[in-house]
């Protein structure tokens, strides 16, 4: 993480129009540590990033915090839908490895993972978490099933 997110965490604070106490205690973060995160002292953690992100107050804000880009009006109202039902193997595959990408792209951007853009294939690393993952889903929902039924 950089500056940049230090800068943006401590203007959505102002924006709220509480101190470094006030919203430390509102997120549930020691106040010595929030300071070190605006001040740029030291990257949070992904827990503290989903206290943020998670208050109801701060959702709006979320994407901006973490990328520094606004959402155009059209892609927060779709972010705002509640996902489509995948009927079709081929529509859950597609999304599963869509959404995939989109992590690994989140990752690299916090820099918890370190991404080499000459070689990556995140199509490819997207197929190979769903070919690693499919059976634990696939496992999760038929005990699903068993138990209701």
């Amino acid at each position: 993480m950089s500056n940049d997110f230090s800068d943006r965490l401590k203007k959505l604070r102002l924006h709220t129009g509480m101190s470094q106490i006030e919203f430390s205690e509102f997120i549930d973060v020691p106040t010595p540590s929030y300071r070190k995160y605006e001040a740029g002292g030291r990257e949070p953690l992904l827990n503290v990033i989903q206290k943020i992100v998670m208050k109801d107050e701060l959702k709006e804000f979320s994407y901006w915090l973490i990328t520094g880009e606004k959402l155009e009006p059209s892609k927060q109202e779709i972010s705002k839908q509640p996902l489509k039902m995948l009927t079709t193997e081929e529509e859950f595959e597609e999304a599963f490895i869509s959404e995939s990408i989109k992590s690994l792209q989140m990752f690299g951007y916090l820099d918890w993972i370190s991404i080499n853009t000459d070689k990556i294939d995140f199509d490819a690393c997207g197929k190979l978490f769903l070919k690693d993952l499919k059976p634990v889903i696939e496992s999760h929902y038929s005990n699903k099933k068993k138990k209701a039924g």
